[in-house]
């Protein structure tokens, strides 16, 4: 029996180690503007999310401040290992994209908590469930599909 436990688990473990990675690309839009989740997983463990976002920016702000914000962020983002950020604005029509991307493979949720990016709700969450990711994308009105 021993032998046998042995065996499935190992395979087990054979098959987890050589799962295959997906790519679901989640899109939603708001009265803000456009978004577009792109998650890159193995089995149900999210590996990368990157999400462009793309919006127009209030009259309210000079450009001057709008730099200035996007500047900050930029600087905050660099210091935290497996995120990049950047973004494109165009002053004339005020449309900002922004892309964020995590490489869960390059730095841990915990150290993510400590940057901000997640509550400490996830403190103690080992990863990022793809099938979850994508359950909260469609109850707030996304669509997605997986490749």
């Amino acid at each position: 029996m021993k032998k046998v436990l042995v065996a499935v688990l190992l395979l087990m473990s054979l098959v987890a180690c050589g799962a295959k990675e997906t790519t679901t690309i989640c899109t939603a839009e708001d009265y803000y503007g456009s978004y577009k989740t792109t998650y890159v997983a193995k089995s149900d463990e999210v590996q990368v999310i990157t999400t462009v976002s793309t919006f127009y920016v209030d009259d309210y702000y000079t450009t001057d401040e709008v730099y200035a914000e996007l500047e900050n962020y930029a600087n905050a983002v660099a210091s935290v290992k497996g995120v990049t950020y950047g973004y494109e604005y165009d002053e004339t029509t005020r449309l900002l994209v922004e892309t964020t991307s995590v490489d869960f493979r390059k730095t841990k949720i915990s150290d993510l908590v400590s940057a901000g990016f997640f509550d400490s709700s996830y403190a103690n969450i080992d990863y990022i469930s793809l099938k979850q990711s994508i359950e909260l994308q469609k109850n707030d009105g996304g669509v997605c599909e997986t490749k």
